[in-house]
């Protein structure tokens, strides 16, 4: 009798283990949602119980990208593709840059007839068109640099760090039930 206790205990066990995982899958996927930042210990701690399978998956449907966020911040600008790869400080930026070059390059044309014969206009049109082609080179190196950053610390998250199991196991011999602890640490 002690040992079919013993053995649908270690069964009970290994099929709670089993039904973690998946709730531990949906779990961080659901905290990914809500967005990395902010959930980075959950994360962790939610994916030691996936598989590497599994951890790959959420890794590769997660990612972001920067090939869209540069090609919004190139034709409309004003810190679109930054805004909708969730980098809200080079949104900011990018916006304010942006209008405040626009505003600089067209000022001399709004106030042409008091500027006209002056020699500076032609610097402050300029100097407008150097500051709309500096915020949008900033706008997409961090589009570049945000996705890589972004990518890595999910990378990080879901595969490096230690890992630990408390896996169960029934000893045949002595006829008795335990729990190993299982860890791995990478460097």
């Amino acid at each position: 009798m002690k040992k079919a206790i013993l053995l649908f205990l270690l069964l009970l066990l290994s099929f709670s283990t089993i039904f973690a995982d998946s709730s531990s899958y949906s779990k961080v996927s659901s905290l990914l949602d809500d967005g990395l930042y902010g959930n980075e210990e959950l994360i962790r701690a939610e994916s030691f119980s996936l598989s590497y399978e599994e951890k790959e998956e959420i890794y590769n449907s997660n990612r972001k990208s920067f090939v869209v966020p540069m090609l919004l911040n190139l034709v409309p600008g004003f810190g679109v593709g930054s805004f909708s790869q969730g980098d809200k400080t080079t949104g900011w930026v990018s916006l304010a840059g942006e209008i405040v070059s626009i505003a600089t390059i067209i000022t001399p044309f709004i106030f042409h007839e008091a500027l006209m014969g002056e020699w500076y206009w032609p610097l402050i049109t300029g100097a407008g068109f150097c500051g709309l082609l500096a915020f949008k080179a900033y706008a997409l190196y961090q589009n570049y640099n945000y996705a890589w950053d972004y990518n890595d610390d999910l990378y990080t998250l879901l595969f490096e760090g230690p890992e630990l199991a408390l896996v169960p196991f029934y000893n045949l011999e002595e006829e008795t039930l335990g729990t190993t602890l299982i860890a791995s640490i990478n460097f």
